[in-house]
């Protein structure tokens, strides 16, 4: 679906294999969207705050003041994932 869309926006993207890319690195590619969509909650409650509506530039800010859960908390997600790859069935 991505190099669907991808190749309706600019025609030379019709090659890029993105959702392969994103089978390969799903963990990474959902912690980015996650990591975005909390942006963009902050980024309103900043414009909100200030009186006025949220713009680009909020979000970007809000990305810029972000430290990830994954690296905050590295140690205990490696922890999790080493726990869950002995004791469960993976979701792939």
């Amino acid at each position: 679906m991505h190099t669907v869309l991808l190749s309706q926006w600019h025609p030379a993207l019709a090659w890029l294999p993105v959702e392969s890319m994103v089978d390969e690195h799903h963990a990474a590619y959902y912690d980015a969207i996650i990591e975005i969509e909390q942006a963009i909650v902050a980024a309103l409650y900043a414009a909100f705050a200030a009186g006025r509506g949220m713009t680009s530039a909020d979000i970007r800010q809000e990305l810029a003041n972000t430290r990830p859960l994954s690296v905050l908390m590295a140690e205990r997600i490696d922890a999790l994932r080493t726990w869950a790859s002995e004791r469960c069935v993976p979701a792939h």
